[in-house]
């Protein structure tokens, strides 16, 4: 873990409608915040529902050109919530839309089962929103993030006392008369 985050998007204080729901892939969309320097991927956490067989799965981001897999081989069996957190750093720039996927490492597997909703809502800060669509079903889940911190620009006073320093060592050594020109 690289940072310590904070919850952007989240549904998970909603009772689940039905636990039975069994899919490929888990797809989550989401538009990230205003955070000029952006964001980094901290975790993704579902809510699934016993699986009778364990099923390993992997996690990635797509910024909708590529995916980037940042856990794969997470085994998912018993009920309950599941963490998916990156190896490394994965950087979401600021007001991007992105989805988070889940599915199984082997498409041949059993699909795990999953705890859904059918509402939209999504507690969200720093203007994060969900794609979540009213009467699907969409997953519990949310997703943690740490905001980079912007680079913070020189200090003006430094800046000025060095370029008087180098104004008056230049000035210096310019004047000065070589000592095999002087007579």
């Amino acid at each position: 873990m690289h940072g310590q985050g904070f919850v952007y998007l989240s549904n998970t204080n909603q009772t689940a409608n039905s636990s039975d729901w069994t899919t490929g892939e888990i797809g989550i969309p989401f538009t990230t915040g205003a955070n000029a320097p952006g964001y980094l991927l901290d975790s993704v956490t579902v809510l699934f529902a016993s699986t009778d067989i364990p099923v390993l799965m992997i996690a990635a981001v797509s910024d909708y050109s590529t995916f980037t897999y940042f856990q794969t081989f997470a085994e998912v069996g018993a009920a309950g919530y599941y963490t998916f957190m990156p190896n490394s750093p994965i950087s979401l720039a600021a007001a991007t839309p992105y989805t988070m996927l889940l599915f199984p490492a082997d498409p041949l597997a059993n699909f795990p089962n999953w705890n859904y909703i059918t509402s939209p809502a999504v507690t969200s800060i720093d203007n994060w929103s969900a794609g979540l669509i009213d009467g699907a079903q969409n997953p519990l889940f949310s997703i943690s993030a740490t905001p980079i911190a912007p680079v913070p620009e020189p200090a003006v006073a430094p800046l000025a006392f060095l370029g008087v320093l180098v104004f008056f060592v230049s000035r210096r050594f310019h004047n000065r008369t070589p000592p095999n020109m002087a007579r």
